[in-house]
């Protein structure tokens, strides 16, 4: 299969994962620190401020409905690509990626799919694999069964302020890591960090996201595709 930078390093960021996956986004662009500090990671100590504070953003994540919006996705490994994503939680997303990467990925509720338009080439891996899990599933929670890692506020307190949650599942630290970053006050997804086994860390931006628009069912099915359908599959 040939290699490009960024749909080579994809399937990996993502079944590490977020994803991105989605996205280092919550950490600058410091991914090589990033990896490097991950195999030694433990959960952090938090304060009752910090409780209240990430039970108000999960309590945010459970309404999130629908999204549309624009995205900047970069790598640590010097990967760049643009596009759009689609969201219907729980469990569908869809991103697709502008020209010149050739790169669909579709997540339906039990699979993800990698799917390279210029290959024909179909990638698929169980939804509940990937840290982005965590976020798509409709009991999205950022406490039952997670580990904190890291937690950092900038900017002024509340309205104006972000804040940044590094996470994994205790379960399954082997899978990655999450990295979500949030606007305060009124909360607001910002964006993701996916790092993968391998300390490859991914970002995404969203640019002008719309929530609680209407998106199409048709949006996350992936029948039509070349060597997706269940012919291909097999």
């Amino acid at each position: 299969m040939p290699c490009r930078p960024m749909p080579c390093r994809m399937p990996r960021a993502l079944t590490g994962l977020f994803l991105a996956v989605l996205l280092p986004l919550a950490f600058g662009l410091a991914a090589a620190p990033l990896a490097a500090q991950q195999p030694e990671a433990a959960p952090i100590a938090l304060s009752p401020q910090d409780e209240a504070e990430i039970a108000g953003l999960e309590a945010y994540m459970r309404e999130i409905d629908t999204l549309v919006s624009d995205f900047v996705q970069v790598s640590s490994d010097g990967g760049y690509a643009e596009g759009t994503l689609w969201l219907d939680r729980p469990g569908r997303m869809r991103f697709e990626y502008d020209d010149p990467v050739p790169v669909l990925m579709i997540a339906n509720g039990l699979e993800l799919l990698y799917y390279d338009r210029e290959l024909e080439q179909p990638t698929f891996v169980p939804l509940w694999e990937t840290p982005l899990w965590l976020f798509l599933k409709e009991d999205a929670t950022l406490t039952d069964g997670i580990e904190i890692l890291g937690l950092r506020r900038s900017g002024p307190e509340g309205a104006g302020g972000e804040i940044e949650l590094r996470l994994r599942e205790a379960a399954h630290p082997d899978r990655g890591e999450l990295v979500l970053r949030f606007g305060r006050e009124p909360a607001r997804l910002l964006g993701w960090t996916v790092v993968d086994p391998q300390g490859i860390a991914t970002q995404v931006s969203l640019i002008d996201p719309r929530w609680g628009v209407q998106v199409a069912k048709e949006r996350f099915e992936s029948r039509d595709l070349p060597n997706v359908g269940l012919e291909g599959r097999r």
